[in-house]
């Protein structure tokens, strides 16, 4: 995946112009490349505080080094579909003698609650430059039809049911109700809304990222504009299930960039510059944190 990502990156600067999108980056000013990574980090942050509260609603309750370090490992699968590597967490946990069943939801409630932050970033940030915001609706009322339907008690008894009744699937009945006992304390209306709040700040901290790219390249937009390019293409890699959003997420990022009349090589450099700090920084921390974490409680047989 690595090389891919590699692969993938030079023919973006190939097809910007090699040279002058190297000239561009390499003369970035460092100290505000520092600060693009600071604003990652308190993005993992915020995260890190809804991943401890949701933790907390369904009682399960660990040291703060071990559920920190379990929460950043969660980044060293950041290049799966969708993030679904991240199911690594409730895995983890289970050498601390934790039901995974029971801990999954809290990484499912994670995505669902990180999707409608960023739909609410990309409505506030579409609806304040006045571009259509059908699309974003759309896969609003999507999650909230998916909510309903967990709350659902009917819905709920009538797919217990079929799974009872099937001799395929009956046996995995009791991982169903752990994990919908979890998933609707998770999904009822306080745990949401603190959750979408905790997502909307955290990853406006990430398109804050893309504006400094910007403002570092000689390219400054306003801030809404740096939203709505970034929750748009990081939503565009999550949809197509890419691992990681490679190649959606940097391609709509960078035609986005240069509809703002921003050259495409300074385009390119800016959604890298990005990239490296909101993504390749993540998995870079996560593989550290899996390392410690497989250091002080090793897998045993």
């Amino acid at each position: 995946m690595i090389i891919f990502a590699v692969a993938l990156y030079a023919i973006f600067i190939i097809y910007s112009s090699f040279d002058q999108t190297v000239q561009i980056i390499s003369s970035f000013p460092f100290v505000l490349f520092i600060i693009m990574l600071f604003f990652a980090f308190v993005n993992y942050l915020v995260r890190f505080v809804k991943w401890e509260y949701l933790l907390r609603r369904i009682d399960v309750r660990i040291t703060f080094l071990t559920s920190f370090l379990c929460f950043f490992s969660g980044f060293s699968m950041t290049l799966t579909p969708a993030k679904s590597g991240e199911l690594i967490k409730p895995w983890l946990l289970t050498r601390l003698g934790y039901d995974p069943g029971h801990i999954a939801p809290v990484v499912l409630i994670e995505r669902v609650t990180d999707l409608f932050g960023m739909i609410f970033l990309l409505l506030v940030s579409a609806a304040f430059l006045g571009i259509g915001i059908v699309p974003g609706i759309l896969l609003c009322i999507t999650l909230i039809l998916l909510v309903f339907l967990i709350q659902n008690d009917r819905f709920v008894g009538w797919l217990r049911d079929r799974i009872s009744k099937s001799n395929h699937v009956s046996r995995f009945l009791p991982i169903f109700d752990t994990l919908m006992y979890s998933t609707r304390i998770l999904s009822g209306p306080g745990p949401l809304l603190a959750g979408v709040l905790l997502s909307s700040v955290s990853w406006f901290f990430e398109c804050l990222c893309l504006s400094l790219a910007l403002e570092g390249l000689g390219y400054p937009v306003h801030i809404m504009v740096s939203v709505f390019v970034f929750a748009s293409s990081t939503l565009a890699g999550l949809l197509v299930m890419i691992p990681g959003g490679l190649g959606a997420t940097e391609g709509l990022m960078t035609v986005l960039i240069t509809a703002e009349k921003v050259p495409l090589d300074a385009a390119v450099s800016a959604t890298l510059l990005t990239r490296v700090a909101t993504l390749w920084f993540a998995v870079g921390l996560g593989m550290l944190a899996l390392f410690i974490f497989n250091f002080i409680f090793p897998e045993t047989e």
